[in-house]
């Protein structure tokens, strides 16, 4: 009866996880808004966790957020500035001669 049950549970878990619709999945980054030299960087295929300064303000922040952009987490370094403007779904990595764009993805696919 347990198995039964289980197997149930397990069947309507499954058919109710559809697929994503990034189109809206991609509104709530709309609002964030990200400006900050790092300090203090984690960033692998899940996640992006940066410490580091408000440059404008002198006071310490943080990023922790799904990564649905940085596919190569050696584009940021110490000393880097990240910034997401809010509106705007592209990430940007702003380096002392170069500005990295990182596109939003999801599914596989850049959004704009």
């Amino acid at each position: 009866m347990k198995t039964t049950i289980y197997l149930f549970f397990t069947a309507y878990v499954l058919c109710s996880c559809g697929e994503v619709n990034c189109n809206d999945v991609k509104k709530a980054y709309y609002s964030e808004e990200y400006y900050l030299v790092a300090q203090e960087i984690d960033i692998d295929q899940t996640w992006i966790k940066i410490k580091g300064t408000v440059p404008v303000k002198e006071y310490e922040s943080n990023i922790m957020v799904h990564n649905n952009w940085i596919d190569n987490s050696n584009d940021v370094e110490v000393g880097d500035t990240i910034i997401k403007k809010k509106g705007e779904l592209p990430l940007y990595i702003h380096k002392k001669d170069t500005i990295i764009v990182h596109d939003w993805y999801c599914d596989g696919k850049p959004y704009k």
